[in-house]
């Protein structure tokens, strides 16, 4: 399978250097190739005060992010191998809006990020500019835990609520782009409220669908039965040793609104797998 992931972007807010984040980018450039590109967004305030504050100007304020950036740059040159593969950018404005402008502007095919949380993401999460990247992107989003060291990713758990999918084909490629370099198994995943439930023929059409849009790759459905989705997906994690936990948010879905967090229910997932959220 011809690969495309060509460029992956690894937001940075420069103090995440060594990071889980940026172990999973190189781990995944260094299979396909690919070539990393660091951003950073920061912002000045305006300060208005009757006290006299001295302020940094931008010239003093860009100096040290360069110094900060070359020291990033310079860590992730010696882990993938190769310095020429490497680049950073960094511009002033709020970060949820440079990252997405800027993924846009670089074609980046995968944005690397590290969120926050120990050991479980919860309502905390939700909000940050990690999650605010993921909610509106022009590319996939891979979000890693600081509890969640890099490791081989080989088993993918997709959660799937048999909504349609318009172009499927074209959803997914890059996805399967991304499994074929991973040499992963997909297992798909659905969780229902009664064991026994049928799947209707809505239902039934999506599931074919999306058999055919990830041929090519290993994978297998499977239905766990949970009345609580969350747990049900929590559980599914840790029987299986998933590796990597993928979702594809529908508007106004159970796995849309998991995204854009709840004010009633705390939610929280199983921490050890770093998220990959797909755009549609």
């Amino acid at each position: 399978m011809e690969t495309i992931i060509q460029t992956i972007m690894v937001p940075t807010d420069l103090s995440d250097k060594g990071s889980n984040a940026i172990d999973h980018a190189v781990g995944i450039a260094k299979k396909a190739n690919a070539k990393i590109v660091l951003f950073h967004a920061y912002y000045i305030p305006t300060v208005v005060t009757d006290v006299s504050v001295v302020m940094p100007s931008i010239e003093e304020v860009e100096k040290g992010i360069r110094e900060e950036m070359e020291l990033i740059k310079g860590d992730v040159s010696r882990r993938l191998g190769d310095e020429s593969r490497v680049s950073y950018v960094f511009r002033q404005g709020f970060a949820k809006e440079e990252i997405r402008r800027f993924a846009t502007e670089c074609f980046a095919d995968l944005i690397v990020m590290g969120m926050q949380g120990s050991g479980f993401i919860n309502e905390h999460l939700f909000g940050s500019v990690t999650v605010a990247v993921m909610r509106s992107t022009p590319c996939m989003v891979l979000a890693v835990g600081t509890q969640t060291p890099y490791k081989e990713i080989k088993q993918i758990a997709l959660a799937c609520d048999y909504l349609a999918i318009q172009h499927p084909e074209k959803v997914f490629t890059p996805f399967k782009s991304l499994v074929g370099l991973l040499d992963a198994h997909v297992y798909i995943l659905h969780i229902a409220d009664n064991p026994l439930e049928v799947p209707t023929p809505d239902q039934a059409v999506v599931g074919v669908a999306l058999d055919h849009a990830l041929e090519g790759v290993s994978h297998t459905f499977h239905q766990y039965q949970d009345n609580d989705v969350v747990h049900g997906l929590n559980e599914f994690i840790e029987k299986y040793h998933i590796d990597l936990l993928t979702m594809v948010p529908h508007e106004h879905t159970f796995l849309h609104n998991l995204m854009v967090g709840s004010e009633t229910k705390r939610m929280a997932f199983h921490g050890n797998a770093p998220m990959l959220i797909i755009p549609i």
